[in-house]
């Protein structure tokens, strides 16, 4: 999916038919073309995605039996990223600490942190993580209150598992209708993430569009030597990576950015998808990232750096 680079607004994007499967490797060149919007398309494996009508946002149903970790590669269009850990139970319980405005939050995996959450009106719930910025979530008038505490509970529930550190490279998330920019899940801009229908609040798309925030600020804090244009949005050593890699690809979809985008923007979606791929290993546990560094050893130790990078005082 394409749209104009040029406004802050995106323009209407249009689809693109997924490409034929190809083999498990690219070789990556320096060529770039500026790019200031990131935007994902809707085409993802089923397995990715558990998809539900805007209609039903509150969990209605026990999450699916854990699924082990699959290593992304080609013949996935998006690696998979599941949310099996995030049961009804869970869900529920988040979404009454978010009515309640209680001042601690428990997430997924677990861990508890200090939160402020305020209505500040009809349409806009901030929340505050800890001693971390206020970030807005701006709702579309057609949400109902209960819509709205139940995609507020799971953007603090992800938003805890980004590096502590990253807090702050999003000031705002905005929650549009469903299917109101085409074929748009997700786009991101500024300091803004923009969900097209709260179905797509989900890991699968959020560390995807997080990884292109950590990637971009990775690759600012480098320093003004790396030159190139920042629609690559990830460190210049991500390029070495891959080669290291042996031209091992991520997904389709960052593969196809590659030949059919630029070189600069599907280096970008490489580093996003498998950023979203690290966030899932780490979730499942230590055997799920050996498996992962096992098949890209140069992409999870420079991932695991800039993790860090983003989690040290």
């Amino acid at each position: 999916m394409k749209v104009s680079p040029l406004p802050r607004t995106p323009s209407p994007a249009r689809t693109r038919p997924r490409p034929p499967a190809a083999a498990d490797q690219f070789q990556p060149s320096e060529a770039s073309t500026p790019w200031a919007k990131t935007v994902r398309g809707l085409t993802l494996l089923a397995a990715t995605l558990a998809c539900c009508s805007q209609d039903a946002l509150s969990p209605t149903k026990p999450a699916s039996a854990p699924q082990e970790f699959k290593l992304p590669g080609a013949g996935q269009w998006h690696p998979a990223v599941h949310e099996n850990q995030r049961t009804f139970q869970i869900a529920s319980q988040q979404e009454a600490s978010v009515q309640r405005a209680d001042p601690a939050f428990k997430n997924t995996l677990g861990d508890s942190y200090p939160v402020r959450i305020v209505r500040v009106s009809p349409t806009q719930v901030n929340f505050k993580i800890d001693h971390g910025q206020r970030i807005a979530v701006m709702f579309d008038p057609s949400f109902t209150p209960a819509q709205q505490t139940a995609a507020t509970a799971h953007l603090i529930d992800l938003q805890t598992q980004a590096p502590p550190k990253s807090q702050g490279l999003v000031t705002h998330f905005e929650i549009r209708p469903a299917g109101s920019l085409g074929l748009v899940q997700a786009q991101t801009g500024g300091t803004l993430m923009r969900f097209i229908g709260a179905q797509n609040i989900n890991a699968g798309v959020f560390f995807h569009e997080f990884g292109h925030f950590i990637g971009a600020q990775a690759r600012l804090q480098a320093g003004p030597s790396h030159t190139a244009p920042l629609a690559n949005k990830a460190p210049d050593s991500w390029v070495q990576a891959i080669h290291d890699d042996h031209g091992k690809i991520v997904s389709d979809y960052a593969r196809h950015t590659v030949k059919a985008e630029s070189p600069a923007q599907g280096f970008g979606e490489d580093f996003a998808e498998f950023f979203s791929s690290y966030c899932e290993a780490r979730s499942q546990g230590t055997s799920a990232l050996r498996q992962l560094e096992q098949k890209f050893p140069a992409r999870t130790r420079l991932m695991t750096r800039v993790w860090k990078q983003f989690s040290t005082p």
